[in-house]
């Protein structure tokens, strides 16, 4: 067995003081100014030692993540022997996996002090007069910043700790599954000793009784007829007692048999019991996407057009909505719903790098759908803080595998038992700004909202950064946006694997019979150079000439490609090509019901936000010039006007920014696409979300972007989680499925007013669900309403809303 790697030190005291005072060098050097600012506010110099602080501790969080995904890959590679009845020699080292969980919980006590510390420190300097308000604002929001970031550390050590305990559980869980099984194994020897003995005592015992010999001999003149005179050899037989005594032994020996295979019977009956028992306590403590395996369900197996495949399947035991749930769910009071579940199935042949898909070939036998495949490379970059936020907030946990170029596949959740065609059918696109993602997340399981609203679910993998969305000149133009052609092939080729899956197909001839956009839509994007400037540094950066660059890209390892990108911090994004994205699309949603104009699908849309999109992109973040920078000097007077400090929601310079970036990138495009869409005859609804539970993961208090996914899903923690946070994701998934059945009617069914009313999801921690009109939701979109008419190229005049 090899030995365990090291723990990382608890105590790195020297190596802190050193990075202090290192940094207390650099800026008390004559060429930094900073030092100035120190002296005006000297809690400036405590930020700079708990920035320093927090570098370490962040390190050696992710070391402690290091050890942990290793502990936990020995643990779940015997735990999948043990499945196999495997007795590979234990190479569990439970001392080792005890060391690292210790050292979990000692960062979060350490990290629970610093944040003590760091609030204490924030409310003395608020009440500290401040000489200068400028600098004391800068002091202010970094402290606060610096406590957000060690609290993200927190929470991620929270995740490990809790991995440890369950990966600690399941390590003795196995280790008493073998003793088990040994024990059996000896048991089954000894048995087979007594078969043997009970064979053989009672003929012992009766012979021993008789003491007589069953055989015997006699001469050739007792033997031969009367009158012979001539001799003859001796002659053998048997006795009376011969018969006597097997017909005494024989029914002993049948009914001894016949008892002990009763017994042994029993026993294999209630070992098996046992096991099953116990397997069922070791999946609990197993990653969800290995659930399904420990379950005794058949495996189902459907033909699609490349071959047939075979998936996995896990069994749902649907609650009862509670009394103060919002919603009508569709699933009866304790009812079990097994989900057919088929994952990874190839929906293109493996990508040629900075190519067009392919559709996948057909394969022979039968395709393995029980597990997810690889991801494509992903690609996080940014400051250290706002990059392991990022991580935090959008891969954690990670989607399951590695990440590679050949990704291309489609996940499907299915209810067993349906016929073909009569499922409403959800497909996923994940976000990630067009740098990360996968379909593959924990977060977009598709069990629990296909068990309880009745629907087949899909999620896919498409290509991203700059593996998705090359810059090179010499690639034509409507093949740069690799990572939306993906999408296309994958509406194509996976929709026909959903038909396969008793999804219905869609009417009308498109693929999609409406769209659900969550915080996201395409019509008001301003493009960009910078995916040219970003191709041609990664070129050079890399040593490729400008002229053969993607040839010589090619040739560069994927791995390679990645770090480069995300060192020099590097921006790939999708440009219009009048293929995959139109150059004036929200001029086409205006005109789309023109005689001619076939360009554009008019189907249902619902389309929303959240109330704090911009928590999640401005942290740490106190500039309004960077987030204002493009628009007019007056009309950048009015904004800041309209979002003053002191404000409801706004007490800080950072909270100042987040409100006008979430407002002016989310928010208020949000609103005018669905007046734009339902101005054209288009069936709209529009919702926000508003809800924050005391279990989020970051941002408390927050309905931050992105927030609203787990709750559609119903993956959501549920380590304290409410009774309101599930009514209320309960009412989400099933507003959802209602608009997947019938997107003509929306998310209620008929039951809810179309744009531009508004429903809102969620009051706080409460499971409220109301319609509102848009003036109390968009007091401030008419600030930006002139700025995202010149954005897109619409005239402004009379209202069309």
């Amino acid at each position: 067995m090899k030995p365990p790697p090291p723990v990382p030190s608890k105590t790195p005291g020297l190596k802190l003081k050193n990075k202090i005072w290192r940094a207390i060098n650099r800026l008390f050097s004559p060429s930094n100014r900073d030092w100035e600012d120190v002296l005006v506010d000297p809690y400036l110099l405590l930020n700079m030692a708990f920035g320093t602080w927090y570098q370490l501790v962040d390190e050696k969080a992710w070391e402690v993540l290091d050890l942990a995904r290793a502990s936990e890959k020995t643990v779940f590679e015997e735990a999948a022997a043990l499945e196999g009845r495997a007795f590979a020699s234990l190479t569990i080292n439970y001392h080792h996996i005890h060391a690292v969980a210790k050292e979990a919980l000692h960062m979060i006590e350490g990290v629970d002090a610093v944040l003590r510390s760091l609030a204490s420190a924030t409310q003395a300097h608020a009440e500290m007069d401040a000489r200068d308000t400028t600098v004391w604002k800068a002091a202010h929001d970094a402290l606060q910043h610096r406590a957000e970031m060690f609290f993200s550390t927190r929470l991620r050590l929270a995740s490990i700790d809790q991995r440890l305990k369950n990966c600690i559980n399941l390590a003795f869980n196995i280790r008493t599954m073998r003793d088990s099984m040994v024990m059996r194994e000896d048991s089954y020897v000894m048995k087979s000793l007594a078969v043997l003995g009970m064979v053989f005592l009672p003929i012992s015992t009766v012979s021993s009784i008789f003491g007589t010999q069953f055989f015997g001999t006699a001469s050739g003149a007792d033997a031969s007829s009367e009158g012979s005179s001539s001799s003859s050899k001796p002659s053998t037989f048997v006795t009376e007692q011969f018969w006597i005594f097997w017909s005494i032994v024989l029914p002993i020996m049948i009914g001894l048999l016949l008892g002990w295979a009763l017994w042994i019977k029993r026993s294999i009956t209630m070992a098996s019991f046992s096991l099953k028992s116990l397997s069922l306590a070791l999946c609990t403590l197993l990653p969800a996407a290995t659930v399904a395996q420990c379950k005794p369900l058949p495996r189902p197996t459907v033909a699609i057009d490349s071959g047939a495949v075979a998936g996995t399947a896990t069994a749902v035991v649907l609650s009862p909505p509670s009394s103060s749930s919002t919603s009508t769910s569709t699933s009866s009071a304790a009812a079990t719903v097994v989900v057919d579940k088929f994952l990874g199935i190839p929906y293109g042949a493996p990508p040629v790098r900075f190519a067009p898909p392919q559709p996948a070939p057909a394969w022979h036998g039968t395709y393995d759908a029980s597990r997810f495949t690889a991801t494509c490379v992903q690609k996080f970059d940014g400051p250290p803080a706002a990059r392991n936020l990022t991580i935090g907030l959008f891969n954690t946990p990670p989607p399951p595998g590695d990440e590679a170029e050949d990704c291309l596949s489609v996940n499907v959740w299915t209810p067993r038992g349906a016929s073909a065609g009569s499922k409403a059918v959800l497909l996923w696109f994940f976000g990630g700004g067009f740098s990360f993602g996968s379909g593959a997340l924990p977060l977009h399981d598709g069990t629990l909202l296909a068990a309880e609203q009745d629907v087949v679910v899909v999620t896919f993998n498409y290509r991203t950064n700059v593996f998705g969305f090359p810059g090179d000149a010499s690639i034509p133009l409507g093949e740069r946006n690799l990572g939306f052609l993906d999408q296309r092939l994958a509406l194509d080729a996976g929709g026909g694997s959903v038909d396969a899956l008793l999804g219905a197909p869609p009417k009308g001839g498109l693929p999609f019979a409406g769209a659900i956009m969550q915080s996201g839509q395409s019509s008001i994007l301003v493009p960009n150079n910078d995916t040219a400037v970003s191709w041609a540094k990664l070129a050079a950066k890399l040593g490729c000439p400008p002229r053969g660059a993607v040839e010589c890209l090619r040739k560069v390892p994927a791995r390679k490609i990645k770090d480069t990108a995300e060192r020099e911090r590097l921006t790939f994004s999708p440009q219009p090509d009048g293929v995959t994205w139109a150059p004036k699309e929200r001029l086409d949603r205006i005109n789309s019901a023109q005689p001619g104009n076939s360009s554009f699908a008019r189907v249902p849309i619902l389309i929303g936000s959240t109330t704090d999109e911009g928590r999640t992109f401005m942290v740490g973040q106190n500039d309004t010039a960077k987030v204002l920078g493009f628009v007019p000097k007056k009309m950048a007077e009015q904004i800041l006007a309209a979002y003053p400090i002191g404000s409801p929601g706004i007490r800080t310079p950072n909270d100042q920014v987040t409100a006008i970036y979430g407002d002016m990138s989310f928010h208020c495009p949000a609103k005018v696409v669905a007046e734009d869409s339902a101005a054209a005859g288009i069936p709209t609804w529009r919702y926000v979300y508003n809800a924050s539970f005391p279990n989020a993961r970051f941002f408390p208090g927050s309905a931050y972007h992105s927030t609203e996914i787990a709750m559609v899903f119903g993956t959501y923690p549920r380590e304290g989680a409410t009774g309101p946070q599930e009514a209320l994701s309960r009412a989400m998934r099933t507003a959802w499925a209602d608009f997947a059945k019938d997107p003509s009617k929306g998310p209620g069914g008929g039951k809810q007013p179309q744009a531009p009313d508004v429903v809102v999801f969620g009051n706080g921690d409460a499971a409220e669900v109301k319609t509102v009109k848009p003036e109390v939701v968009d007091k401030r979109c008419a600030l930006f309403k002139p700025i995202i008419d010149q954005l897109t190229g619409v005239k402004p005049g009379p209202s069309r809303h």
